[in-house]
């Protein structure tokens, strides 16, 4: 609700001053400890701050060992069968980096790595439709 107020203030839209970034939907995917921080900066951030500072955060944290599992898993699996991206989204993922989705809660780490356990036809569309 902070955030919400100072956007308006601030007259940022749903964003932080400029960078691109859906609160409710962060709200979702990111861990919670990194969502807190992300707005904490927000809500301090002054109305001609660069918002793109904030979101550095997200992509600063730290891989738990859940990022590890589903990097160690992606890296086999792409391997095994030969997996190609089709998308932004699966062009992430394939990456097999813990760090770059190290923002990501442990749920939709859980889908992804449920994507990696489908026969090896399905696994890319299936990592298409998880972020």
């Amino acid at each position: 609700m902070e955030f919400a107020t100072h956007a308006t203030q601030c007259g940022w839209g749903g964003n932080i001053n400029g960078a691109d970034w859906n609160c409710g939907e962060a709200a979702i995917v990111w861990r919670a400890d990194v969502f807190r921080d992300v707005a904490r900066c927000a809500i301090e951030l002054p109305c001609t701050g660069q918002g793109s500072s904030c979101l550095a955060i997200a992509f600063e944290s730290a891989p738990l060992p859940i990022h590890d599992e589903y990097a160690a898993r992606c890296q086999a699996r792409k391997a095994e069968c030969g997996l190609v991206s089709t998308s932004d989204t699966s062009s992430v993922i394939l990456r097999c980096s813990a760090d770059a989705l190290a923002a990501y809660a442990t749920p939709v780490m859980d889908s992804i790595r449920a994507c990696f356990d489908k026969p090896c036809a399905s696994i890319v569309s299936c990592l298409n439709d998880t972020l």
